[in-house]
């Protein structure tokens, strides 16, 4: 399965079949081969959301907690300031 993005959403198109125009799509693949079985495979995995990506979060880790608090903060009504400190002028 190839995945175009077009505007708003992404088209999934699947590979080695005839397009719209009559054109074939992507270069010829053995179905029977182990590659495109591990592709069938991972596809049927991540539907299933059993197929995860990445190395997993720490509950317990420093950045964790800290994010843990940033949320509460902003649940509670609080703001982040973003950006540089006004300077405060002195009036002579």
């Amino acid at each position: 399965m190839k995945k175009v993005k077009e505007m708003k959403e992404v088209k999934v198109i699947q590979v080695n079949t005839i397009s719209e125009k009559g054109k074939r799509l992507g270069r010829p693949a053995n179905p029977e081969s182990q590659r495109q079985k591990n592709l069938i495979l991972k596809e049927e995995l991540r539907e299933q959301g059993l197929l995860k990506k990445g190395r997993p979060v720490n509950p317990n880790s420093k950045k964790q907690m800290r994010e843990k608090e940033r949320i509460e903060f902003l649940k509670n009504g609080g703001v982040i300031k973003k950006g540089r400190p006004k300077m405060k002028k002195e009036e002579i």
